[in-house]
């Protein structure tokens, strides 16, 4: 259900609409109970009105009132007679209603289509509704005298709806004759079951090109494509998926996120510091003075370090050789790189240039 306000641009209550959205089995219902502009002379207000609600009054999804397969409005639309009021009282009182119709500002408009394009009315054979003096039958005695109109209307929209009656009540206690409608429509019904098969050999037809099976489960993609389709189905047909209440199914669990592997990098250099001049990253390769250095991944912005072990080579004949970090050969969020790049040349003992 929903509501939407046209008094004073939308800022009052007091015109506007109350729409209500039904779904029966598989057909759409929306009954639209509006209260249009007043004013004999207003025509263009009411269809603003109108055309206002028609395209503002929104449901779950977006669904506007002209997306249903049938539509109803009824309420007091305030459309008025456009004749002087003693010439419409005496038509009413020869019981002229057919006459007296030719003159209706609805009908007109209508015919015009300026306002309730698609829409039709049954015929009206019962004298207007509107203004009598409150608790009589008697028309407006008060000082305005509005002319008597048929203010209070319904209107449908939909395939082969029939309508039964369409009256008035005599009732007394407001300065409005309620209108009432009885209609009888056709209900479309779907075989669930025979609408998941054409779904299924329609998916399968269209995507059997490039059809490959995964190595895990052996299930080839368009068959999982189809066991997701047929839950996708399963929830939307449910009554709690119809109602927008989420389904207690259970639904399985997500497939774990890859990890992400980061490789070990050196902290960037600056004027004052660079990487290549802390020992910590350099270590030799080989115990002979071959000159190759490799760069340790595991001591990269690590700072427990192993106790440091010493190396026979020239390069590290002055200065004791830096630590190795020990860790986890299987830790998945380091990346075992090895940067071997060519150490200068040096002399044999074990001074450098």
């Amino acid at each position: 259900m929903v509501k939407h306000k046209t008094g004073l641009a939308g800022m009052a209550g007091n015109k506007g609409c109350v729409a209500m959205h039904l779904d029966l089995d598989d057909s759409s219902v929306c009954i639209v109970a509006a209260h249009l502009a007043a004013g004999a002379s207003n025509v263009q207000e009411r269809n603003n009105d109108y055309v206002s609600i028609q395209h503002g009054a929104r449901f779950r999804r977006g669904r506007r009132i002209s997306d249903h397969d049938y539509a109803v409005w009824l309420g007091d639309l305030n459309y008025r007679i456009d004749l002087p009021n003693d010439q419409a009282r005496r038509m009413i009182a020869e019981r002229q209603v057919a006459s007296l119709m030719m003159y209706d500002q609805l009908g007109v408009q209508m015919a015009a289509n300026n306002v309730f394009t698609g829409y039709r009315e049954a015929e009206i054979h019962f004298p207007p509704t509107y203004k009598y003096d409150a608790g009589t039958d008697n028309y407006d005695t008060s000082e305005k005298v509005r002319v008597p109109s048929w203010t209070d209307r319904i209107l449908y929209k939909g395939h082969d709806v029939r309508v039964l009656e369409y009256y008035r009540d005599e009732l007394c206690f407001s300065d409005h004759k309620p209108v009432l409608a009885m209609m009888e429509f056709d209900v479309v019904s779907v075989d669930k079951v025979r609408k998941r098969q054409i779904t299924r050999q329609l998916y399968a037809k269209y995507h059997q090109t490039g059809d490959v099976r995964t190595e895990a489960s052996g299930v080839s993609m368009v068959e999982q494509k189809l066991i997701d389709w047929d839950a996708a189905i399963s929830e939307s047909d449910s009554p709690a998926g119809k109602s927008g209440v989420k389904s207690s199914r259970a639904k399985p669990p997500p497939p774990p996120p890859m990890a992400k592997k980061r490789a070990a990098l050196p902290p960037p250099s600056s004027d004052s510091q660079a990487w290549w001049d802390d020992e910590s990253y350099v270590r030799p390769t080989t115990s002979d003075s071959s000159g190759m250095l490799s760069i340790n991944p595991y001591a990269l912005g690590r700072n427990n370090m192993a106790a440091p072990t010493h190396s026979p080579s020239s390069y590290s004949a002055n200065r004791p050789p830096p630590p190795v970090n020990v860790l986890d050969d299987n830790d998945e969020n380091l990346v075992n790189l090895t940067w071997e790049p060519i150490q200068p040349s040096h002399s044999g003992d074990g001074s450098r240039y």
